[in-house]
């Protein structure tokens, strides 16, 4: 549920936590979207970085150029401006991945857990579109969950974090997704690993010469699985620089997906 009127609280003496709602719903992120856009747009003096999540807007500011009471009313004008979420930008980008097997050592597990097949747990996962809600945690990792409504595939969360997960794995914790984008401990279901990088630090690959993240809050996953030759030769071109992901800009239509799901559910 979205909140009649924002909860602000403070987040040190450099932040500002606004939080427009306690769900997690596709509209509460749609509308902490809009609202960062909305503060970045109005380059308020003191603000430095401005970083959205599923239901709220972390705001780093400057307090020797803006108080946080001065904040908290320049962020009360934004959301007034800020009318009913109907479309937003969204991009769609088709990323490759192999499933199970030494790159998802936990997909069986997953597959098993759900009750169904692994060729049933890949398509449950790869077979509809995905939404970025946040990108955080470390350097381009995102966090990623189903557009629809409907079975899904869950997946375990352990009960004491790994130590270690290679960069490049797919993690599944509930119905959520991620992409570990470098090498550190975590704790989703390892199902599956993707070859080509979100992150390139460097800005070595064609689609990084702008940012070194790919992904962002507000785009579209597609997952796309590939076959062990196809998976090698992507690597292959990761390696000569030349490797491109498939990216479709496009607009995302929250009020007509609201709609469709109301209708199926009838």
């Amino acid at each position: 549920m979205i909140y009649a009127e924002p909860r602000y609280m403070r987040g040190g003496d450099q932040f500002l936590i606004m939080e427009i709602g306690n769900d997690m719903s596709l509209r509460s992120n749609c509308y902490a979207l809009e609202l960062a856009r909305a503060t970045k747009m109005a380059n308020i003096m003191g603000v430095n970085n401005v970083v959205p999540t599923w239901r709220s807007l972390m705001i780093q500011y400057d307090q020797f150029e803006i108080s946080y009471y001065d904040l908290k009313k320049e962020m009360e004008k934004i959301k007034r401006s800020v009318k009913k979420i109907s479309k937003i930008s969204s991009r769609i980008i088709h990323v490759p991945i192999i499933y199970g097997g030494k790159w998802g050592p936990d997909f069986s597990a997953t597959a098993e857990y759900n009750k169904v097949s692994e060729e049933e747990a890949k398509k449950l996962h790869y077979g509809e579109i995905q939404w970025v809600g946040v990108v955080g945690f470390v350097p381009g990792h995102p966090f990623i969950r189903p557009l629809k409504t409907g079975k899904k595939l869950h997946g375990k969360i352990y009960d004491s974090p790994r130590t270690y997960t290679p960069e490049g794995t797919v993690g599944l914790g509930g119905i959520t997704t991620t992409v570990y984008t470098v090498a550190n401990p975590g704790g989703y279901s390892m199902i599956a690993y993707i070859p080509a990088p979100l992150y390139d630090p460097f800005q070595l690959l064609p689609d990084f010469q702008k940012t070194v993240i790919l992904l962002k809050p507000g785009d579209r996953i597609k997952f796309t699985p590939c076959e062990f030759d196809e998976f090698e030769l992507i690597r292959q071109k990761v390696r000569e620089r030349t490797y491109k992901f498939t990216i479709d800009e496009g607009i995302f239509n929250l009020d007509e997906m609201e709609k469709n799901e109301e209708n199926n559910k009838k």
